[in-house]
């Protein structure tokens, strides 16, 4: 892959930025994950214009675009303020119940990167989600991904989501490595 000149770099963010208020929830994330993926860090004017945008979208994103969200500004070493922070871990509590298993891990992991403890509040609703995913996956501890138990234990979690299922049972389920 070769990446554009500097130059049309400038001209796509600058597009970017005039775009921004057409674009939907998946696609402030999908472009937020683009940057990462690209591995180039957003200019200033595109972060600004998309922390505006955010504003008014991030109570109404699913579970899964919150996480990817975050993740997403952990990978790009974005660091969100503590209040925003807050917002986020209540907005995603609230709409966490029946996350998917790779949601639940990519927000834990975010927010222990950050190195951003949520209220005992959120971990509990947080670990009860997990549990039930595990449960429902019948997915055990060690199934669980290097960055995935990093994070649980970041947060003291081991104890609030050990399950009912033993070492005789093996997880179906494949792995895919973390970017």
């Amino acid at each position: 892959i070769s990446y554009p000149s500097d130059l049309l770099w400038r001209k796509l963010e600058s597009m970017t930025i005039h775009t921004m208020k057409e674009l939907d929830d998946v696609s402030l994330c999908t472009l937020l994950r683009s940057y990462v993926s690209l591995g180039k860090q957003p200019a200033w004017e595109v972060l600004g214009a998309w922390q505006q945008r955010l504003e008014n979208t991030l109570n109404t994103m699913s579970p899964s675009l919150l996480a990817d969200l975050l993740k997403s500004l952990v990978k790009l070493s974005l660091a969100p303020d503590e209040k925003w922070l807050m917002e986020w871990c209540a907005i995603f509590e609230r709409r966490s119940r029946s996350s998917s298993l790779q949601t639940l891990e990519d927000a834990l992991w975010s927010l222990a990167a950050l190195q951003y403890t949520p209220s005992p509040r959120f971990l509990a609703a947080w670990a009860e989600a997990f549990k039930t995913a595990m449960e429902n996956n019948r997915i055990q501890i060690a199934d669980l991904k290097k960055d995935t138990l990093w994070a649980i234990q970041s947060f003291n979690l081991g104890k609030l989501i050990s399950t009912k299922w033993g070492p005789k049972y093996s997880s179906q389920r494949r792995r895919s490595k973390r970017n």
